[in-house]
């Protein structure tokens, strides 16, 4: 059997995870089969599962670069709000829509399925504890309340966060930049911020 490129191999794993990820959003994750994806991709069940050993995996893959990644990495100079905007851009319409409904879809699933419930969860720590962190080395002294840390302020963003998605992929006509002000309020209460000048506090 003739020896086939890390750049062939990567490039199939790339056709399927497209494949996948079109068939998920358009069918739900639930609908969508195995010999679904086998009509769709040209390829065969074999060669399928030599690039994921589960679809549970394979849903995973399809996750990969809307999970607060870049380039397989979170970016660590990136601003709280940065960061924010960046998570938000990837549900919102027009062009979020079928990443929202995969993501609706994902946490939907994961209530029934251990398996992918795990994997979610990894996700979902990972991005928390980037966000966190990007809290805690750039928000200013007196921001958020004594009792108010960093992870948990980080949870209630990327838990709204999934609600917004589950809006989009519902048909709801979302602002993000509205939605975005609004969390960033967390970063920087109005109770902690500098009075204006005609002595009343910003809005």
């Amino acid at each position: 059997m003739p020896k086939v490129s890390p750049e062939y191999l990567a490039a199939r794993r790339a056709q399927i995870t497209e494949t996948a990820r079109q068939l998920f959003s358009r069918k739900g994750l639930s609908d969508t089969s195995m010999s679904d994806l086998v009509t769709a991709s040209g390829m065969s069940i074999g060669n399928i599962y030599r690039y994921f050993a589960s679809k549970d995996e394979l849903v995973a893959a399809v996750a990969e670069g809307r999970d607060g990644t870049v380039g397989g990495d979170f970016p660590v100079a990136e601003s709280p709000g940065d960061a924010l905007a960046r998570l938000l851009s990837y549900v919102s319409a027009p062009a979020g829509v079928d990443h929202a409904r995969l993501t609706a879809q994902i946490w939907g699933s994961a209530a029934v399925q251990p398996a992918l419930a795990e994997i979610a969860r990894t996700r979902h720590a990972a991005l928390r504890d980037h966000l966190a962190a990007r809290i805690r080395d750039t928000r200013q002294p007196g921001a958020m309340a004594e009792d108010q840390s960093a992870t948990e302020v980080a949870e209630v963003m990327l838990a709204a966060l999934v609600g917004y998605a589950s809006l989009v992929a519902a048909g709801f006509d979302l602002a993000p930049a509205t939605f975005q002000r609004t969390l960033e309020r967390l970063l920087d209460p109005p109770g902690n911020r500098e009075p204006r000048r005609d002595g009343r506090q910003p809005a």
